[in-house]
């Protein structure tokens, strides 16, 4: 005797609808009673809302627990309509996973970052530079949109800004060099983009920043290395005064025509933050004492001193314990 679908027992159709994607889940539950039930279990929706949107449970973007897997799955996609697939599922793993390392150590760089930019904010700093931004970089700031560190006020007594070393993309000090890279908002983006097309050093014959490439990295100092994004092909690079540009992440795209350049570059990042290559400043009291002093918050400041081999390393010679650690410049 033959068995209609539907009299199948229900983890048997469970089994069955997890081989469907989220849009065919939708539309065969508009099917049959039984099949709407069964397309929106949490059983069926949960790896849909891990695999397209970094989520573990069934939180809605807003932070707000919604009541099902399918609920959440709907919010996201109404949230991330304009940006939804495999790179904005990247592009938030990648975030959860540098917030993770933030919360850990560094409550101070995290209470600095800016809620997501909506669709209409990107679409408005693509028409300021007068080009679209690669869609990995519209995943990246619609889940955050850069930093405020708040560098227009003045710490006490008018001394520097507190925040001055709380930069995203970590500090390097030594001598008396000192340089923190912060993630630009947008409006910092469109404003130092147009600043730096708009200088052309002495005896060149072209700008210094071209007309397709943008800041999105800057430390606080203005002749200070800036990174920048090639909006044509999703390159990233490292601009340095009086030097050429140093790319940042291999040219190789993870796939045609992908142009996620800064993407791959903050997942590397995130990955040696989470695996212990950088640490903090603040136990180094031959820095962090000279900085306090000046009212320059030191600690969950990220150095970019490496700390895990084969970057650094550490011997013993004679009883005199030595660590040699080196310092990528260009990082």
């Amino acid at each position: 005797m033959e068995t209609a679908f539907n009299d199948l027992e229900i983890a048997c159709l469970l089994r069955v609808f997890s081989f469907l994607t989220p849009k065919d889940c939708a539309c065969a539950s508009c099917v049959h009673p039984l099949w709407n039930s069964v397309a929106g279990d949490n059983a069926v929706w949960k790896p849909h809302l891990a695999a397209d949107y970094a989520a573990s449970s069934a939180a809605a973007p807003d932070g707000s627990e919604a009541a099902t897997y399918r609920a959440a799955y709907a919010a996201w996609h109404t949230a991330y309509a304009d940006v939804a697939g495999p790179l904005l599922a990247r592009t938030l793993a990648c975030w959860r996973r540098i917030e993770a390392y933030l919360q850990q150590h560094s409550p101070q760089i995290l209470a600095t970052l800016n809620p997501g930019a909506t669709a209409q904010q990107v679409a408005q700093a693509e028409a300021e530079l007068g080009h679209p931004l690669p869609l990995a970089v519209r995943c990246i700031y619609r889940v955050h949109n850069g930093q405020d560190l708040r560098l227009h006020q003045r710490g006490a007594s008018g001394g520097p800004p507190p925040n001055l070393l709380m930069g995203l993309f970590g500090c390097l000090i030594f001598y008396d060099h000192v340089t923190s890279n912060a993630l630009q908002s947008l409006e910092e983006m469109t404003q130092k983009t147009a600043l730096f097309r708009s200088i052309r050093p002495m005896g060149a014959r072209h700008p210094l920043l071209p007309s397709n490439h943008v800041v999105f990295a800057h430390s606080f100092k203005p002749n200070d290395k800036v990174c920048v994004l090639d909006a044509g092909t999703g390159g990233v690079y490292q601009k340095l005064p009086h030097s050429r540009d140093w790319p940042l992440a291999p040219a190789a795209d993870t796939y045609p025509g992908a142009c996620d350049g800064m993407l791959r570059w903050m997942e590397e990042y995130a990955r040696r933050l989470s695996e212990g290559w950088y640490g903090g400043c603040e136990s180094d009291s031959s820095v962090k004492g000279p900085l306090e002093e000046a009212g320059i918050t030191v600690g969950g400041a990220i150095s970019l001193f490496p700390r895990a081999y084969p970057a650094a390393a550490t011997a013993i010679t004679r009883g005199v314990q030595v660590r040699q650690r080196l310092g990528d410049l260009h990082v």
